[in-house]
Order: structure tokens, then C-alpha cells, then sequence
């Protein structure tokens, strides 16, 4: 890692946001955070973790549905080149990572509008993919 990321003005990771909140009902806060790699650029960042805190006490990372099995959503097919994630919250139990896209259906977009928020709830293995929202919605 330190050869990889010697000509990088950043460090191996630097952390950019970290949200918190309860993602299984049991009472303890989850944490969900962003960072940037070395290898990330001038682009939002290119790391997502979510750590559980076992009841123990020990912190233990949790897996999200890996996006080739999400590939087909519910009929709709997920071009997996959006930048970010841009943005991530936790809302009443679910995780949502907000992604920025560009589309030729929508070429009026800005950084700012053009934005899919996959949304995540545990399924007591993972943190399974449950609903995609696209603003501005495409048809």
C-alpha cells in the first residue's frame, strides 16, 4: 500500500464521513463510513464500510450485498459507474448511499441533481439491496 500510494497527497485512507445509527433493531448503533484511497482522485470517495458493535463489545465490519448479485434489480439493470458514493445516511433502520450519475436521458443534470440512492436493509447476513431511487426519475 505505501508503494501504491507514495505519489498520492493522500494517506492510505482518509476518512470523509461517518454516519451512525441503528441498521438491526438491536438497540446499538451501527456506523457507516465513507472514505477516499489513495488511488481516488479528484472524485467522491471510493470506499464504503459499515461497522456493527457486537454486544461484546468487539466492532466487526458488516458485508454489502455484492453488486454483482444486485446487478438486476427488481427488472431494472445498474450501470455500476456512478461516482461516489456521494452521500450516505441512516433512516429508520436502512442504509442509504446516494451515488452521482450522468445520463443522456437527463443531460440537464448537475453534480448536484443527477443522484440514485440505493437503499439497504439488514437481512441478518448482509445489508441487502431493497429499493433504488433515481432523482431525476428516467424513463
Amino acid at each position: 500500500m505505501k508503494k501504491a500510494c507514495s505519489e498520492s497527497d493522500r494517506g492510505p485512507v482518509d476518512i470523509e464521513n461517518t454516519v451512525f445509527g441503528d441498521l438491526d433493531g438491536d438497540g446499538l448503533e451501527e456506523a457507516a463510513v465513507t472514505a477516499f484511497s489513495c488511488q481516488a482522485g479528484q472524485t467522491p470517495p471510493d470506499m464504503l464500510a459499515v461497522f456493527h458493535r457486537q454486544p461484546s463489545g468487539e466492532v466487526v465490519p458488516w458485508p454489502l450485498q455484492p453488486k454483482e448479485d444486485s446487478a438486476k434489480f427488481r427488472n431494472t439493470k445498474i450501470p455500476w459507474e456512478y461516482r461516489g458514493p456521494w452521500d450516505i445516511q441512516i433512516d429508520k433502520g436502512r442504509l442509504i448511499v446516494r451515488y452521482l450519475f450522468w445520463d443522456e436521458k437527463a443531460p440537464k443534470c448537475g453534480d448536484s441533481d443527477c443522484t440514485q440512492d440505493f437503499i439497504y436493509q439488514w437481512d441478518g447476513h448482509q445489508l441487502a439491496l431493497v429499493e433504488l431511487v433515481r432523482n431525476p426519475a428516467v424513463k
